[in-house]
């Protein structure tokens, strides 16, 4: 997957920070310099819960990122990363960590991939009195 300017743009925007290419940065995708602060959920496979984790986001480009974490995430692992966007909710991205090096201390770099956006939907319970509503619109 691949962001688009302006999703990066509205990204950067929404974390405050103004981000700047990193020199002599020569991926496919220019990587922009910040830090700033995220959550990205990670499923626990002991307990088959799922963990959201406060993380720096170091850089950013339209096809991934690199986070610092205290937990080292093995590549192939998969997590969705919280952004905050303009309208004071979330943007949802399900990424893939393609390596982990240690990093400042006991800290951990990780490298994704941005695989896909998620929508969220509506729960069960939700969608079933969303139906009953309108059927009764319709059948009123």
């Amino acid at each position: 997957m691949r962001l688009s300017a302006e999703q990066v743009r509205d990204i950067l925007a929404a974390l405050n920070r103004g981000g700047e290419l990193a020199p002599g940065d020569h991926r496919r995708a220019p990587r922009m310099k910040l830090m700033a602060g995220a959550d990205i959920s990670l499923q626990d496979e002991s307990s088959r819960r799922e963990q959201r984790l406060a993380v720096q986001v170091r850089n950013l480009s339209s096809r991934g990122l690199c986070v610092i974490t205290d937990r080292p995430v093995a590549p192939g692992t998969q997590f969705i990363i919280h952004f905050p966007n303009r309208h004071g909710s979330e943007t949802d991205i399900l990424c893939t960590a393609m390596h982990c090096r240690p990093a400042y201390g006991r800290l951990f770099s990780v490298g994704a991939e941005f695989v896909c956006s998620i929508t969220h939907t509506l729960g069960a319970a939700d969608a079933e009195a969303e139906l009953k509503r309108i059927r009764s619109s319709i059948l009123s």
